[in-house]
């Protein structure tokens, strides 16, 4: 039997509240990775496989925002394959 009482208890709703926020995180997360590839695909196609595995690695949506923005403004292929692919220095 359902009790009604149980959606207003404080655990409940923090769980609630704590998974949804989840989930909104992993569908920016999701949104920023294809956004990434589409952008990667219309500016420098032979990067585009390079770029999908890149984005898989990433979950972090502040990290894929600011790629995002790096590509975007890349002044070239060379430019944007240091970006997907960063040197250990």
């Amino acid at each position: 039997m359902y009790d009604p009482l149980w959606d207003e208890h404080p655990k409940v709703k923090k769980i609630r509240e704590d998974s949804k926020h989840e989930w909104e995180i992993k569908g920016a997360a999701t949104a920023l990775q294809e956004a990434i590839v589409d952008l990667v695909q219309a500016r420098f196609p032979e990067l585009t496989d390079e770029a999908q595995q890149k984005v898989k690695l990433i979950d972090n949506p502040a990290v894929l925002k600011f790629l995002l923005v790096s590509i975007g403004s890349a002044a070239n292929e060379a430019a944007a394959h240091h970006l997907l692919h960063p040197s250990a220095a």
